[in-house]
């Protein structure tokens, strides 16, 4: 409405104006421009100057009898497309008062190349890429070169005459302030071939890349691709040997991948060292077989029998077998066993110690007045890694790198039994196999007795044997056994848990490939398995009580490795060595008691710390795996002369 209104008004003074002119005034009051008509570039921003006598510039309004050509933001005018409007300046009060401007607005002539540069073989011809536009024609373009001897130019077709670069810089004849340029170089045929099809190496050697060019000064402008990246990699022009194998190293000109050459590489083993499974398995004493069974799964049931009935030694209780009801003085005691760490340590949130009052808050939330004489426990299963803590708190007490809160970790897809949980429901105090403390209640699918015994006891399972597999989304840890509903050729169907808004717990099925990261069942109890899920860890971060998921501490390494064949093992160093029947105190070892008592595979103690006696080198040394916070802090192979440590107990299991 208001739009036609205005046209209208236009239209009244368009009239007015070609009859009366272009400045009307009304008494004292009058409104004229210095000029008639104006003009500006589209993209150009003009001011009106108009001259107001006796009237504000408040006081008027403006009107246009076009629409999109120019747009108006107060006095200033803006050119959008080419076109010509009449522009209108009245008063508000008496349109009868009123300055008309005609502004043409005219596009602006541009010429531009659509490169920086182009490339040119020699004696071939090709299109300028130019664009250009508001022009009367091509032949309203010139052209100036740099150079005169490097190309020909016949309207906007060049040919290359000479090896060289040249700079050309096309312009518009009547404003030499628009131009364009572009380099264009020349260069002769460009060529990639090795001078041999095939190059042999050992895992990790390297060696110079057999290549030759021609036309292609630099090694940039090649762009490298190997086939498999696994079996080798490349840097510059240097090719390391990963891992044997054989793949095809590919080298292509950048922006032209006609011109290529490939090459074979063939990688053949290096000899094994101290720091391969393979080695140990190949260095074994004469008297073991690598191969040869240990001990069945019916004899390792027995030990688990063992370790459970062992209970006050190990703290490795049975999930499928627990009692319905637990007493609550006995809750209370467990919970209240950890209450010496809130005195011993400094507590930090974030870096910052906590006040006495705060930990009051953390010490009261664990809600133990409200734990009945008799406790119904309660079920759920392990939803994501998470950790097990002295107090429900993420604050850490000493530092956070020795978390003295920190328990352990547990993996996605363990069980736990839920004793008691805080007052703000937050946490669950729960017993897991081998622990007790408290478990963010967020990362637990709680479920019946029944729903629990079946996950963690089904009629089949996979165990992840590599150090740490995704599936479904989340990081699963080594030894860890999950139920699957299906097997193929090539892929399970895992059962993997889930818990939904209500805390419940949910089972999602997930596609597991059929590969070397899992077995069906347990993995036979043999020494060069031991060896292969021992060396799948070697380089992983110490981590105390399993802070990270990445990481492990001395005892949680250890148990990883022996959880793939179904031990149920102790969680801490001192439980691991009193395990009845297996664990044994000893008086210190020297290297040759050592080699000549202990099959490798042992597990020895020193104080607080557990090791794997794994052998001797071809030297007659005899070496131990672990993983230690000193120097590298990490998991390592080490000679034992080089250990300062005195061994206190060992832990045969065969």
């Amino acid at each position: 409405m208001i739009k036609n209104i205005k046209i209208f008004i236009i239209m009244f003074f368009l009239i007015f104006a070609f009859c009366s002119g272009c400045v009307k005034n009304s008494g004292d009051r009058k409104i004229y421009f210095s000029e008639t008509e104006v003009r500006i570039k589209v993209g150009e921003t003009y001011i009106l100057f108009p001259q107001l006598i006796g009237i504000n510039q408040d006081e008027v309004e403006i009107a246009v009898d076009g629409a999109g050509i120019i747009d108006i933001d107060g006095f200033n005018v803006i050119g959008l497309l080419e076109g010509r409007v009449t522009l209108t300046l009245f008063y508000s009060a008496d349109p009868s008062i009123y300055g008309v401007l005609t502004i043409n607005v005219e596009a602006e002539p541009y010429i531009r190349f659509t490169q920086d540069r182009i490339t040119v073989k020699l004696n071939a011809s090709c299109p300028l890429p130019l664009e250009y536009g508001n022009l009367n024609g091509f032949d309203e373009i010139s052209f100036i070169f740099t150079r005169d001897d490097i190309i020909n130019l016949e309207q906007d077709f060049i040919t290359a005459i000479n090896i060289g670069e040249v700079k050309v810089t096309a312009y518009y004849v009547f404003d030499k302030s628009i131009y364009s340029e572009i380099l264009v170089i020349v260069e002769e045929e460009k060529i990639i071939s090795f001078t041999s099809d095939v190059l042999e190496l050992s895992v990790n050697d390297k060696a110079d890349l057999p290549l030759v060019t021609q036309g292609i000064s630099d090694i940039s402008d090649i762009e490298f691709t190997i086939a498999n990246e696994q079996i080798a990699m490349l840097t510059g022009t240097i090719i390391t040997a990963l891992k044997p194998g054989e793949t095809t190293l590919t080298a292509t000109l950048i922006g032209d991948d006609k011109v290529y050459a490939a090459i074979a590489l063939i990688v053949t083993p290096q000899p094994y060292t101290i720091f391969d499974p393979e080695y140990w398995i190949q260095n074994l004493n004469p008297k073991y077989n690598a191969d040869t069974v240990i001990l069945s799964p019916a004899e390792i049931a027995l030990y688990n029998q063992n370790v459970f009935n062992g209970y006050l030694s190990t703290k490795v209780v049975n999930l499928l077998d627990f009692p319905l009801t637990v007493q609550g003085t006995e809750i209370r005691e467990k919970i209240n066993g950890y209450d010496q760490l809130m005195t011993k340590y400094t507590i930090y949130d974030k870096g910052i110690p906590i006040s006495e009052t705060e930990k009051t808050t953390i010490k009261n939330n664990r809600n133990i007045d409200m734990i009945a004489s008799t406790v119904a426990v309660r079920y759920g299963i392990i939803t994501e890694f998470t950790a097990v803590r002295s107090f429900p708190t993420l604050c850490y007490a000493n530092s956070s790198k020795q978390d003295r809160f920190q328990e352990t970790g547990l993996n996605v897809g363990e069980g736990v039994i839920v004793y008691h949980e805080t007052a703000d429901g937050e946490w669950f105090f729960v017993q897991t196999m081998n622990y007790y403390g408290w478990v963010e209640a967020k990362k637990i699918g709680l479920c019946s007795r029944e729903m629990m015994v079946n996950y963690l006891a089904p009629d089949h399972f996979i165990v992840v044997i590599a150090n740490i597999l995704m599936i479904g989304g989340q990081q699963v840890r080594m030894g860890q056994a999950l139920p699957y509903k299906l097997v193929t050729d090539t892929e399970y169907i895992v059962t993997m848990p889930l818990r939904d808004a209500a805390g419940k717990l949910v089972l999602n099925d997930c596609i597991v490939t059929k590969d070397e990261t899992v077995s069906d069942g347990y993995l036979p109890y043999t020494l060069e398995n031991v060896f292969l899920q021992a060396f799948k860890m070697l380089g992983i971060p110490y981590s105390w009580g399993d802070i990270i998921i990445e990481g492990r501490d001395c005892s949680s390494t250890q148990n990883a490795i022996y959880t793939c064949f179904g031990f149920k093992m102790p969680r801490n160093t001192s439980n691991q060595r009193a395990i009845p029947q297996y664990g044994q105190t000893v008086n210190g070892l020297s290297e040759n008691q050592l080699i000549s008592a202990l099959r490798p595979g042992t597990l020895i103690f020193t104080s607080g710390h557990v090791m794997m006696y794994i052998g001797e080198d071809e030297y007659g040394n005899a070496y131990i795996y672990h993983n230690t916070s000193a120097n590298r802090s990490q998991c390592i192979v080490q000679s034992y002369k080089t250990y300062s440590g005195q061994i206190n107990a060992i832990l045969k299991l065969y």
